[in-house]
């Protein structure tokens, strides 16, 4: 039945009787190559964002400055009429709705001004602060404008400075604005009688970028979840062999050695399969020699036991002599023989001897001899006739 169980699984926690513990080498690879995607997704995306944003900062710029250029002849010409006036015949304040009305309605044919208004004093300032004309009543974004914004850049040709700073809303929130200051009549570099100022809104800028990051948004969850599933297809390919090894391990541990993996791949993966076929084969010669050495073992210990049966047990008491035996094997077993064969009632025979070679033929030949040597000594009084009648039966029988 283990044997039979040698299908393809899906990855689990669990691969014949091993237990996996802790995430899987799948999930860990397609978390690897999904926070790979989703870094470089967020990384393209910052990217991205920056360049289109810097691309339609420039193109409002651009477009502003253009406006604020075809502004300068038509605020020249109320400066010139401010110069113009009589501040005694006018009553004191200057007053020139029809330039304010000129003004609102170039306001109202672009979306994106916020406000136009044309500065003048009597005297040269950094900033000239007497309204002339303007085209939103409210100028009191000029002045918030200003001091939040900060010096975006500098056309050295006509000395027009553009600001990027926020400018509150009519609901107190803060706008991104493109202020642009275009110097009319001056007397220094940073001494002006007149300046003409535009607001540009630039919320199309923040509007479009925040419909390209929804877009990189969903662009980049699609394209981790793409990278998800390719990441788990890659991982299963690539751990389905390993799962079919690692229960073909276990199929083995288990005691069956005859067992064998097949090769999923011809990559690293089937070579080591091969390796763990031939340690199989292996681990199974192994066993069977170790087996032959523990039976080998089993049967030299029971020859050792024998051997040792064959020895005398009990040394004779002869009156006035002392014997004592001393035997040590070089082997397990071995050739070493010494006896006391009693030939008559009144003699006692003394054998030592030494078979030629060691081990169990040594003492299968022992054995023998002291068999026919114990048949052929009692009754003859003569060691030679023993020994040669031993000879002549052993020769025959044995090389």
């Amino acid at each position: 039945s283990e044997r039979a169980d040698t299908g393809p699984r899906h990855v689990g926690a669990e691969i014949g009787r091993l237990q996996r513990r802790g995430m899987s080498l799948a999930v860990k690879f397609s978390v690897f190559i999904s926070l790979l995607i989703l870094i470089i997704s967020l990384l393209f995306g910052l990217v991205v964002i920056r360049l289109f944003k810097d691309k339609l900062k420039d193109e409002i710029i651009r477009s502003g400055y253009q406006q604020a250029l075809m502004l300068r002849p038509l605020a020249l010409g109320m400066h010139e009429k401010y110069k113009n006036w009589d501040p005694k015949a006018a009553g004191g304040k200057y007053q020139d709705p029809a330039s304010s009305k000129i003004l609102a309605t170039i306001k109202e044919g672009d979306p994106r001004i916020k406000n136009i208004a044309v500065f003048a004093t009597d005297s040269p300032t950094e900033l000239p602060n007497g309204v002339l004309a303007v085209a939103d009543a409210d100028i009191s974004g000029f002045s918030k404008a200003e001091s939040a914004a900060k010096e975006e850049h500098l056309d050295v040709t006509t000395n027009a400075r553009i600001w990027w700073g926020p400018v509150q809303n009519v609901d107190g929130r803060p706008e991104s604005t493109l202020i642009f200051l275009m110097p009319l009549a001056s007397q220094s570099e940073n001494k002006h009688y007149a300046v003409a100022m535009l607001i540009l809104s630039a919320r199309q800028i923040d509007d479009e970028v925040q419909g390209l990051i929804r877009k990189i948004g969903l662009f980049g969850l699609l394209f981790v979840a793409a990278g998800i599933a390719l990441s788990l297809g890659l991982a299963s390919l690539v751990t389905s062999p390993i799962n079919v090894l690692v229960r073909d391990m276990d199929i083995v541990a288990r005691g069956d050695l005859e067992h064998e993996t097949r090769p999923q791949t011809n990559d690293e993966i089937g070579l080591l399969a091969v390796a763990f076929n031939r340690m199989t084969k292996g681990i199974k010669t192994a066993r069977e020699n170790e087996r032959e050495i523990d039976r080998m073992n089993s049967d030299v210990n029971i020859l050792k036991e024998i051997h040792a049966k064959l020895m005398p047990e009990k040394l004779p008491q002869i009156p006035g002599f002392d014997i004592f035996t001393g035997y040590y094997c070089a082997r397990e077993v071995g050739g070493d023989y010494y006896d006391f064969v009693p030939v008559d009632k009144d003699h006692l025979a003394f054998v030592i001897a030494d078979v030629s070679g060691k081990g169990i033929p040594g003492s299968m030949y022992m054995g023998y001899t002291r068999t026919v040597l114990r048949m052929m000594a009692p009754e003859n009084l003569s060691p030679a006739d023993v020994l040669a009648k031993t000879n002549y039966h052993v020769a025959r029988d044995i090389k």
